[in-house]
């Protein structure tokens, strides 16, 4: 058997080394460096997510350490580094290049989860599913403030109907979650969220944009009907018990026309939402909503799988970093469990990524790896429209 001094994570990182020392270019982000390079940098911030280093000091020790192959993976040559120049790399090192690389990331691996099936969901163009979730800082990141004696950040997210997500904006945890998506709000693009967005001036702002949205309206929203849609009988079948055009009064006095659709679960719950796409059907505005849950498990994987309890730099800019570096890894586990025909990364898949990350592999398994990643365009969620209800 032919000797390689590769190993799986350099099979799994693959995918980003094609556009990574573009990057590095682009930022001069090695100029009058002499030491910690940024592609080990960047690769080593991979490696500490797939696994689950317990800190910065443990990164250093790592590095240092020749009985281990770890910085042989992340390409670092230039001998051990102690906790202090790691440090010095994530607060000075700009995130951008970890979030160009998520980006670009996200556009090469997007086609190959294209044949989403759902009832007709694949054919609404652009969909971002979006929320935002809290995260943990500890008391001397003071630039994450949430509540006097207490810390926080927070990551606006923002997810295609694959599951992968596509953007993300980090903020203090106070930071307005309505401001952040109107922020980023795309022409054409249609925005799924929950109640907690609830705002007629949001709403109308997003249709000023010549954009689309899909939410939840709240129980004690006041309305005017002033136009009843007929609802088809298989439609009914399902549970959609009304579907109205409505108008609400702005601030200004100014009204808002939109669409509301009323669905009745089999349990006899009720829910009420609220879109100004006129375009679809009552049933595909309810499927769109329940597939927001989405984002929701998104969040519970990430914390649970990677690096998001816990900081390697109580720096803005590090903190960033690792956050991207977090949602390569997210994307590139998709695509490895992708290679072997599965749609989500599967805790047996996770659980085997991270205890042989150093297992030996050649060139040539990894050249065959990325052409089969280049092949594999046939992914397909299968989620029937009762499953979703019983999900939610």
């Amino acid at each position: 058997m032919q000797h390689s001094t590769l190993r799986l994570f350099n099979q799994l990182v693959s995918p980003v080394l094609a556009f990574l020392p573009q990057l590095v270019e682009e930022w001069q982000a090695d100029f009058a460096c002499k030491k910690f390079f940024t592609q080990p940098h960047f690769l080593l911030s991979l490696f500490a997510h797939f696994s689950r280093a317990e800190g910065a000091n443990d990164l250093a020790t790592q590095l240092g350490d020749p009985t281990l192959p770890t910085a042989q993976m992340v390409g670092h040559t230039t001998g051990s580094i102690d906790p202090s120049t790691l440090s010095r790399a994530n607060q000075l090192r700009p995130f951008e290049i970890w979030q160009a690389a998520f980006v670009q990331l996200y556009q090469k691996a997007s086609p190959h989860f294209k044949k989403l099936h759902l009832g007709g969901l694949a054919e609404l163009n652009e969909v971002r599913l979006v929320d935002g979730s809290l995260f943990k800082a500890t008391a001397n990141m003071l630039w994450a403030t949430y509540r006097t004696n207490k810390n926080k950040l927070k990551g606006h997210f923002f997810m295609d109907l694959n599951g992968l997500p596509d953007q993300l904006i980090v903020s203090d945890g106070k930071a307005s979650e309505r401001s952040a998506l109107l922020g980023a709000i795309v022409a054409r693009v249609t925005y799924v969220f929950d109640r907690g967005y609830n705002s007629y001036e949001l709403f109308a702002k997003i249709a000023l944009k010549q954009a689309y949205f899909v939410t939840r309206l709240l129980d004690n929203a006041c309305f005017e009907i002033y136009q009843n849609l007929s609802v088809p009988a298989e439609e009914a079948g399902w549970g959609v018990l009304k579907d109205e055009l409505i108008t609400l009064t702005l601030e200004d006095e100014s009204e808002l026309k939109l669409r509301l659709v009323t669905f009745q679960t089999e349990r006899g719950m009720t829910y009420r939402y609220l879109t100004n796409r006129l375009d679809l059907s009552a049933l595909n505005v309810v499927r769109l909503y329940l597939w927001r849950w989405e984002i929701e498990l998104l969040f519970a994987w990430l914390k649970r799988h990677l690096v998001f309890s816990h900081w390697y730099s109580e720096n803005e800019n590090g903190v960033r970093i690792q956050l991207f570096a977090g949602l390569i890894c997210y994307i590139l586990l998709r695509l490895h469990a992708a290679s072997q025909g599965e749609i989500k990364v599967r805790v047996g898949l996770m659980r085997y990524v991270r205890q042989h990350l150093s297992q030996t592999v050649s060139e040539a398994e990894i050249k065959a790896y990325l052409e089969k990643l280049n092949e594999t365009n046939a992914l397909e969620y299968c989620y029937t429209f009762p499953a979703l209800i019983l999900r939610n």
